[in-house]
């Protein structure tokens, strides 16, 4: 058991997918070796062909523990151990194991797909070609010179034969499947990293919620000239929530940046559980403490209450290193229909998050519908925010 974990914990080490088709390959390639030494053996072949078997052998079987003990030297082993099985190991034992009328022709074709699978680049080309042109030739030389090969009698052709068959035939078949296995699970692995890289690349690593770049993505979306708008994304009913955590810096001065790491990670949670993603809505870390989230409501008055809910369950929230200190938060939000331009609706909803935090912060303040009318009318929401619109603001 202990050595399994050990040779499960060294395969899951390896990163290429190279080295690991290497390895198994090399290991089917010796089991393949050692039923086909068994087989001469009880077939009573010339003393040479099992000789030739065990050299196979014993060749990858070294270049397999090289590989192990210097895995640098992998790429090297890869080209010595196809170019040893085809122009030094294979034709000696085809003139040794009875030539044509033998099974090693079988052999013949696993070196070749050994040699495009192991290899790569120029390499593979090149090493590839001569391999097929030297042993066709060791086929062309075995025929007009057939003294040189030491035949075998009827029956240990047909037995070779059929060993040979069953033999490369296994051993075909498991290095096909593991390769394609192999290269399935590479490809699974790939996708689950693109997948990270992606998530990554739109949402913020501290807080989990979309990141500032997404944010504005979305946004600009809504605010593109209907001939431009590829995707329609309706304006009605959608509303900015622009959030701050009140008196962050002091917090982070008192209790340290590793408590206000986990403020912020909660609060953003918080904020994240507000939102209806399939509704189209979002939360996202705007900047350092500050967060936006896109609402649908029916109305500014629905959206206010959803934004004041997610204001009360953060203050409600208890910490377990600092049991006696409340976290608050202070917001703003206008009505993107209200607005024919992103940079001014942005504006007036950072106005009304700085009214909140003047007018005594842990609070919400909401656009007054009629201090908005058109693009221009951001001077009409700031000055409101700025009065403190006491008949909007929640507490």
């Amino acid at each position: 058991m202990d050595i399994k974990r050990l040779l499960h914990k060294y395969w899951d080490g390896i990163d290429s997918l190279d080295d690991k088709i290497y390895y198994s390959v090399n290991a089917i390639g010796l089991a393949a070796l050692a039923l086909a030494f068994i087989m001469g053996l009880a077939q009573h072949l010339a003393p040479i062909a099992t000789i030739a078997t065990l050299l196979c052998s014993l060749w990858m079987f070294v270049l397999l523990i090289v590989g192990i003990r210097r895995p640098k030297s992998l790429p090297v082993c890869r080209l010595i151990l196809v170019c040893g099985l085809n122009f030094v190991l294979l034709p000696p034992a085809y003139f040794a194991c009875g030539g044509l009328t033998s099974g090693m022709v079988l052999f013949y074709l696993v070196s070749l797909f050994l040699t495009a699978v192991l290899l790569r680049g120029r390499a593979r080309i090149i090493v590839f070609a001569s391999s097929l042109l030297f042993l066709a030739y060791s086929l062309h030389f075995g025929y007009y010179h057939p003294d040189w090969i030491i035949s075998l009698s009827p029956r240990q052709e047909y037995e070779d034969v059929i060993m040979t068959f069953c033999t490369t035939g296994l051993a075909l078949g498991a290095m096909t499947i593991f390769i394609l296995n192999a290269y399935d699970n590479e490809r699974k692995r790939n996708e689950i990293l693109v997948s990270q890289l992606s998530s990554l690349s739109v949402h913020d690593a501290l807080s989990g919620l979309y990141n500032r770049r997404e944010l504005f993505r979305r946004l600009d979306l809504l605010y593109q000239p209907p001939v431009e708008r590829k995707n329609v994304i309706k304006r009605d009913g959608c509303y900015i929530v622009m959030f701050d955590i009140d008196d962050f810096k002091l917090l982070n001065d008192t209790y340290g940046h590793q408590f206000g790491d986990e403020v912020l990670s909660t609060v953003a949670s918080k904020l994240g559980e507000a939102v209806v993603p399939d509704n189209g809505e979002l939360a996202a870390r705007y900047g350092g403490e500050e967060f936006v989230c896109i609402f649908y409501s029916r109305s500014i008055n629905d959206a206010f209450r959803r934004a004041d809910e997610a204001r009360a369950a953060i203050e409600h929230l208890r910490w377990k290193k600092q049991p006696s200190l409340t976290v608050t938060i202070s917001g703003g939000i206008v009505s993107c229909e209200h607005y024919a331009e992103l940079d001014v609706a942005m504006h007036d909803v950072d106005k009304l998050l700085y009214a909140a935090k003047h007018s005594g912060k842990n609070r919400i303040v909401m656009q007054d519908n009629a201090a908005v009318t058109d693009a221009s009318a951001s001077d009409g929401a700031s000055a409101h925010a700025d009065t403190g619109a006491s008949d909007l603001v929640s507490r």
